[in-house]
């Protein structure tokens, strides 16, 4: 991994990789000299497969994979629903309502599964989860992904993204020459995405059909909560930026926000001393009633959780800019171009950045611990600055209430014999189990 070759090499050093320059740092005063340098238009280094793909079919770039003067446009739009607190907050009833339900899920695949058979599907479940999340924020209604006759697009969506990430390896550095010569990389990327596109729009077309039915019954859309409803309604994007933006919104919060709860609840179970503080700061605030938006406020404990699980476990393990101009990092020159990476999975596992840094501390984010220290460019989970997350709130929130509800119910406990093997899939993923048994309360 590149955090083995910092620890060769040093916080800072230069490659030349399938013909472009690229420094990587892993030092948090370099990493916020370059991020404090960004222009209007912040780059990021191109998803070249999912550039080529969208120019192939004809398909809009989205937020994820747009840059300059139209990615500022969607994510001004975008900003309106699900970056400002008051939007966001509003969502917490219906997130509540799919904890509950992914807790009647876990247990019912407990005892038919037992402890070890849940192990091993319990990062696909957590998936499920977080597209049920995702689409009742998108679509304000339910997809059905956690009952017992789940429809099978559901599945087939979460196959499609697990394939087009992991065909997008293969071709990271040569996606034209494997589109020309329709290598079997490409083909299934290529079909990894038709899929997503397929279902992303069918959901989107019958939310439409949907809409438009109420607006002839004279009901304002416009003000309904759901995030698809005001793009539509406001006009700030046409139907196919529409199609593009709702898919890489799926996409990349269902993937995120659901490896996230699979670090966080393989950490509480194998730290039962922080799991009994959490448990008791939850038992405290919410007395057996579901969080609200001013419980969650309140519960210092469980963000420095959720900072500390994603300090250790950062899904998206680097964060990385292309130079617009000629910049100064640490004293040396980088030409405009430069793909810069910044290694934030090195960084949050440096002695030298973080005290006892292999550790599970999550006291280590009070305010109130006299020792800490660390740099606040180190640990970046959900990115800095315009080209931050956009859906950074909706999945804090996700993750919040998921755990709170989750703690009420159930002491995470490890399964003997089974570990915790990460896997590096473009994003950091739990591998293929998550040894956490889940006892009742």
């Amino acid at each position: 991994m590149l955090s083995e070759q910092h620890a060769i090499h040093g916080d800072m050093f230069r490659i030349r990789l399938c013909g472009s320059d690229q420094v990587h740092i892993a030092d948090p005063h370099l990493m916020e000299s370059v991020l404090r340098q960004e222009g209007k238009f912040p780059v990021r280094p191109p998803f070249n497969s999912w550039k080529t793909y969208r120019r192939v079919t004809g398909t809009p770039l989205g937020i994820v994979s747009g840059e300059g003067p139209y990615w500022k446009r969607v994510r001004s739009a975008l900003n309106e629903k699900i970056m400002r607190p008051r939007p966001v907050l509003a969502y917490t009833g219906q997130l509540n309502g799919i904890a509950h339900d992914l807790i009647h899920k876990l247990r019912r695949l407990r005892d038919t599964h037992g402890d070890e058979g849940l192990g091993k599907i319990l990062s696909n479940e957590f998936y499920k989860w977080s597209m049920e999340s995702v689409g009742s924020v998108v679509f304000n209604s339910r997809m059905g992904c956690l009952g017992d006759d789940m429809p099978q697009r559901v599945q087939d969506f979460i196959t499609a993204i697990d394939e087009m990430m992991a065909s997008s390896i293969p071709i990271i550095a040569f996606d034209e020459w494997h589109r020309r010569l329709n290598s079997k990389y490409w083909r299934r990327h290529k079909e990894a995405w038709d899929k997503i596109f397929e279902i992303s729009k069918a959901y989107t077309d019958e939310h439409i059909l949907s809409m438009e039915k109420r607006i002839e019954g004279g009901e304002a859309v416009e003000e309904k909560g759901e995030l698809l409803s005001y793009l539509l309604a406001s006009r700030k994007m046409s139907r196919p930026e529409v199609y593009a933006n709702v898919t890489e919104l799926m996409l990349a919060g269902v993937d995120t926000t659901s490896n996230s709860l699979c670090f966080i609840v393989h950490l509480l179970a194998t730290h039962p001393e922080v799991q009994g503080r959490l448990q008791e700061e939850i038992q405290d605030v919410l007395q057996g009633r579901p969080p609200t938006a001013n419980n969650i406020h309140n519960m210092t404990y469980l963000k420095c959780v959720l900072r500390e699980a994603t300090r250790l476990y950062p899904v998206v393990t680097m964060n990385c800019r292309v130079a617009t101009e000629d910049m100064v990092i640490g004293g040396y020159k980088v030409p405009k171009d430069t793909i810069i990476v910044m290694n934030h999975h090195a960084a949050c596992r440096n002695q030298e950045v973080f005290e006892d840094a292999e550790a599970f501390r999550p006291e280590r984010w009070l305010r109130s611990e006299a020792n800490h220290k660390a740099h606040p460019f180190a640990s970046l989970p959900f990115g800095f600055g315009t080209r931050s997350c956009v859906g950074t709130k909706i999945a804090k929130l996700e993750l919040y209430l998921a755990i709170s509800n989750m703690l009420q119910q159930f002491e995470l406990k490890p399964i003997e014999g089974m570990v915790l093997k990460p896997h590096l899939r473009t994003v950091l993923t739990p591998g293929n189990q998550v040894p956490v048994r889940f006892a009742e309360r």
